[in-house]
């Protein structure tokens, strides 16, 4: 028989009794249900969705704009996310590498907004734009304007915004020759 001091035996029987009633909890109670999370709404109207979007929108137009005036406080990728922001920097670097510059301003002659997923964690809005591009000229190094002869100076475009009420941003788009402008 191994004989404990008194001190070593009460500190073992205190930890045996804690292991006893943390496995006696376990045992007998039931685990509670996890608590069920409703996200809210993002945008309680749709209203207040298309409004959200067409400020990025005019945001993101006047970014450009700047940025073409070599004037910009804001970067046009900054309004930019997915496919259509890697897109946009692979046209960015085939006209840097073409030695080719864009000036000009495009205008926003409309902007309605077409559907919006709004009681969602992650908000899908999308909208119609009608862009004029008359102003927006492709200049090459030496000078030259080498925009496309006979191009459309009116444009219209399907617009895919994603995000939340705190930032909303450019998901995708594609001209629709279908929209009048």
């Amino acid at each position: 028989m191994i004989h404990r001091p008194a001190r070593a035996r009460a500190t073992v029987l205190l930890a045996l009794g804690a292991v006893a009633l943390a496995t006696g909890a376990l045992i007998g109670c039931t685990p509670r249900p996890a608590p069920t999370h409703t996200p809210a709404a993002v945008f309680a109207t749709e209203q207040d969705a298309f409004a959200a979007a067409e400020d990025v929108y005019r945001a993101y137009n006047e970014a450009v704009n700047e940025s073409r005036d070599n004037e910009q406080t804001l970067a046009p990728e900054d309004f930019l996310t997915g496919q259509i922001l890697a897109a946009e920097t692979a046209a960015s670097q085939t006209l840097e590498e073409s030695h080719i510059r864009l000036e000009g301003h495009t205008q926003i002659l409309e902007f309605a907004g077409v559907s919006a997923d709004k009681g969602v964690a992650v908000s899908k809005v999308v909208a119609r734009v009608c862009l004029d591009i008359e102003n927006v000229r492709a200049i090459d190094a030496d000078g030259n304007d080498v925009t496309t002869i006979g191009r459309s100076d009116l444009y219209g475009l399907d617009v895919e915004f994603s995000g939340n009420n705190n930032s909303l941003l450019i998901s995708d788009y594609e001209v629709n020759s279908e929209i009048p402008c």
